[in-house]
């Protein structure tokens, strides 16, 4: 089911255009929406190189808006390959709630909604201790939840069992340093309340530092899907 990593050979170069493969378009959207990410948590953690601080935040928060919406559509496009495999007729949307390829990318999904509400509201000044926890600390931490699931569950899938070790294989990595950069994200998350006499500075140093691990490890486990997919080591959709 899995081949293994093969030396580079001169006359096969590597290959980096499918535009005409659905599972491409995920992985081109996941890239750019990680990009924007990194770039994001690092204005965030190093305001010096983007200017000033408040147009450090304002990219910040303008670079996760943006990450979050690609995520979306990258999560959507992962449903849609999902429900229309082996099809001749194609549809928008079906409930398949048995299939751990249509259930993990759903849960992901709900994650990546609860981020864009995240990444609207932060996006709006003005607000309250109280409103931030509910509307933009509370969804980012529900939506990082979901990720944590939703990663474990494609990793379970493609070591067919709970843990596998299984470095040799490329997707294996994929579903791994995703599973690591979710983790991330809800470490930063879990830091990201504000409770007047009770936050510290440190908290807001940990969510930029983990928001920014987090980020990293998506856009490796986003890059390495290109090699997956013209690989075709990839485990099969029919299989889950």
């Amino acid at each position: 089911m899995f081949q293994k990593f093969k030396p580079p050979q001169q006359d096969n170069p590597v290959q980096i255009w499918a535009s005409l493969r659905i599972r491409w378009w995920i992985a081109i959207t996941f890239i750019v929406g990680s990009a924007f990410f990194t770039l994001g948590a690092s204005a965030a953690l190093f305001p010096q190189f983007f200017a000033q601080d408040k147009t450090a935040l304002i990219l910040t928060d303008s670079f996760y808006f943006l990450g979050a919406i690609l995520f979306t559509i990258g999560i959507y496009m992962q449903i849609l390959e999902a429900i229309n495999v082996n099809r001749k007729e194609f549809r928008w949307w079906a409930w398949q709630p048995q299939r751990i390829s249509f259930l993990s990318p759903l849960v992901l999904l709900v994650g990546s909604v609860l981020f864009n509400v995240e990444t609207t509201f932060a996006l709006v000044e003005g607000l309250d201790w109280f409103k931030k926890n509910l509307l933009v600390s509370l969804p980012s931490l529900v939506g990082a939840v979901c990720f944590v699931i939703s990663c474990y569950m494609d990793f379970a899938r493609v070591s067919q069992k709970p843990w596998a070790w299984k470095p040799r294989y490329k997707e294996w990595w994929v579903h791994l340093l995703n599973l690591f950069g979710s983790i991330g994200f809800l470490v930063g998350a879990s830091f990201g309340f504000e409770f007047p006499g009770l936050s510290v500075p440190e908290d807001a140093l940990v969510v930029k530092a983990f928001y920014l691990q987090g980020s990293i490890f998506f856009l490796i486990a986003s890059y390495l899907m290109l090699p997956v997919i013209f690989s075709e080591e990839e485990v099969r959709l029919e299989g889950g």
